[in-house]
């Protein structure tokens, strides 16, 4: 079935297990559960056996009862509210079970004979047209969107002719928090039961699939390689294209693109104290634009064998400087641009003075492409330097920036 059919797959699937009776032979083991997520616990009673799980009664999703208390659960995937449909339910339930009477004469019910339970995939806090009032669910009868059968059911509602606008006790419930939840909880305990804890594994499956927290048995490359150590990523950027199998080298080349750009959102923020230059602010020069990473430049500098060049992130070392961290052809750069508000300056010899006065620091100037002004940079081979991304804090260019922070803050001290 598809995974959102929560008629054919969900209700009926939650009931299984839910019925003391039902054919897992547990009894009420995962009914306390499931009412001990909630929170519930004590709701009927000690002996669950006697509680009765009904699908699709009257409408109703689930339906629990021991005969004095009562449960009204509303199963939602993503399928919309119907209308007046949880006051209505209500309505059913206290008509049919007379002893469910509201407290001194108005219209809230005793939690103790009577809860709801609204489930949602979708983590929504209340159905449509019903408001919570300390708790309690009930229509809301300001609700402006009445045309049509919503209409007809707030005239039933404001007239009583029908519907008694009662006030029960509301529990929310989220299949990404509560039924994950609980079906680990009911792993837990018939872990011993292989086909059983099979069978609850792969609805557990279904259920994150819905929620949109799925990952398959079998990891992708990238997800396996960005949680393992830091000789496994030195080794994915040392093999060479040419020594790749073809049906690998899609994959190894998408994971280095990847690890790239991670590197350059995450790494070098998190070493730095430099500054990062946004794009967004509205004075920089649209030209740096053109210069700044993307996901897809990342992906691609590798899937083009390094022909897609001149993309990175711009720092502010001062208000004179800017360092420009970027990738061109078979080389990582360090490159230091001079910049007036953030448009961009040309560099001479005596500008990059304090730079080349660093003992064994080399910058070398370098005509930018596009007719953007010349700066001084510095090329790491990167097949000489993949611990740039392996390692990336004891690396030589981490080493080098370090550098540069030091000498050109000082610089500006001065």
């Amino acid at each position: 079935r598809k995974r959102n059919d929560e008629v054919g797959m969900h209700s009926p699937i939650i009931h299984s297990l839910i019925n003391p009776n039902g054919s897992h032979y547990q009894d009420s083991l995962f009914l306390r559960l499931f009412l001990k997520e909630l929170e519930l616990e004590a709701f009927f009673g000690t002996d669950l056996s006697k509680v009765k799980v009904k699908i699709e009664y009257e409408n109703i999703d689930l339906y629990l009862t021991n005969g004095k208390q009562h449960l009204i659960i509303e199963n939602k995937i993503w399928a919309g509210d119907q209308p007046c449909q949880i006051i209505r339910y209500i309505n059913l339930i206290v008509k049919i079970n007379k002893d469910i009477c509201p407290i001194n004469d108005n219209k809230r019910i005793d939690e103790e004979l009577l809860r709801v339970i609204y489930l949602t995939a979708q983590e929504k806090d209340c159905p449509d047209e019903h408001k919570l009032n300390g708790g309690y669910i009930t229509y809301d009868e300001n609700w402006e969107n009445k045309n049509g059968k919503k209409k007809e059911c707030f005239d039933k509602l404001k007239n009583e002719k029908q519907y008694k606008n009662y006030e029960v006790r509301f529990h929310k419930m989220g299949y990404k928090e509560h039924i994950i939840n609980w079906i680990n909880s009911c792993q837990k305990e018939v872990k011993n039961i292989t086909n059983l804890y099979i069978q609850l594994q792969q609805y557990m499956d279904v259920v994150k699939k819905i929620t949109k927290n799925y990952q398959g048995n079998v990891a992708t490359l990238d997800s396996f390689a960005l949680k393992q150590n830091d000789n496994f990523i030195h080794t994915l950027f040392k093999i060479t294209q040419e020594s790749m199998e073809d049906k690998y080298k899609k994959e190894i080349i998408l994971t280095r693109g990847k690890i790239l750009y991670i590197f350059f959102r995450e790494f070098i923020e998190k070493t730095s104290t430099l500054e990062r230059v946004s794009v967004d602010v509205k004075n920089i020069n649209k030209k740096l634009e053109s210069l700044v990473y993307t996901k897809s430049k990342c992906l691609k500098w590798f899937k083009q064998n390094h022909r897609v060049k001149n993309f990175g992130i711009f720092y502010k070392i001062n208000d004179k400087y800017l360092l420009y961290l970027n990738v061109r052809t078979n080389n990582f750069h360090l490159s230091v641009m001079k910049h007036e508000k953030y448009i961009l300056k040309s560099l001479d010899e005596k500008d990059i003075e304090p730079i080349k006065n660093i003992e064994d620091f080399h910058l070398e100037k370098w005509e930018t492409p596009s007719g953007m002004p010349s700066c001084f940079s510095k090329a790491y081979n990167l097949s000489d330097n993949v611990d740039i991304f392996s390692t990336y804090k004891n690396s030589k260019l981490r080493e080098d920036i370090k550098k540069i922070e030091t000498k050109l803050l000082e610089s500006a001290i001065k």
